[in-house]
């Protein structure tokens, strides 16, 4: 039987004072000894300690793990599939185009981009431009055709753009309504003016043009066909 030395008295038990200078307890046969309770202790964080997740450990996907499109797999489209221009016709001297309903000839296709005026719209008024678009490119408008406006009973009105250096034969011949005329160039000589190209126009027509070329152009008018009574101012 073993003994042990206690100093909490215990009821039931045998406290000699005689067998122990410390006051200790000595417990008889068949004494059974039930130890203190101790005082449970709610475990607590220190102040700072709580738990925090260690730099890294956050859950990451595994690099190369993230859906990616291997280089080369983008969906593209085919060669020659991509929308696109048709490259503009290419535009030689002698073709011949419509611009807003009249005809013209390209006479160069060169650096400078020139082309005649050749036949009108129908109507009474028209405008030989200075110049005209012809595939996204100017062309000066430096002439007018042989017989362009030939027999036409319908113009009564016409302007002669800036651009124009000569006027084919016959190009305003018969054209018996035509009252006015209004001269806008003053490029124009009586070598560059065609034979008849004013014959047959109203009596009383009218021509207007630049200050400093009246009395010039009076003469050349009168030259290439217009009658007495047609005035130049």
């Amino acid at each position: 039987m073993l003994y042990y030395t206690d100093t909490t008295t215990v009821p039931g038990g045998n406290n000699n004072n005689n067998n122990s200078s410390s006051n200790g307890y000595i417990p008889g046969p068949g004494t059974t000894v039930s130890p203190s309770p101790v005082p449970a202790v709610t475990p607590s964080a220190a102040p700072g300690t709580e738990p925090t997740k260690a730099p890294g450990t956050e859950p990451t996907k595994a690099p190369g793990t993230e859906p990616t499109v291997k280089p080369g797999t983008e969906p593209t489209k085919a060669p020659g599939t991509e929308p696109s221009k048709k490259p503009a016709a290419s535009v030689k001297a002698g073709k011949k185009v419509t611009v807003n309903g009249s005809k013209y000839k390209v006479t160069s296709a060169g650096t400078n981009r020139t082309a005649a005026f050749t036949a009108p719209k129908n109507v009474k008024n028209i405008t030989i431009p200075a110049s005209i678009k012809i595939s996204g490119k100017s062309y000066k408008v430096t002439s007018i055709a042989n017989n362009a406006f030939k027999g036409n009973k319908k113009l009564a009105k016409v302007t002669i753009g800036a651009n124009i250096k000569k006027i084919g034969k016959n190009a305003f011949k018969g054209c018996k309504n035509l009252k006015k005329i209004i001269i806008k160039t003053k490029k124009l000589t009586a070598k560059t003016t065609g034979k008849n190209a004013f014959k047959g126009i109203n009596k009383k027509a009218v021509v207007k043009a630049p200050k400093n070329k009246i009395k010039p152009y009076n003469k050349i008018i009168k030259a290439k066909g217009a009658g007495k009574s047609v005035k130049v101012k």
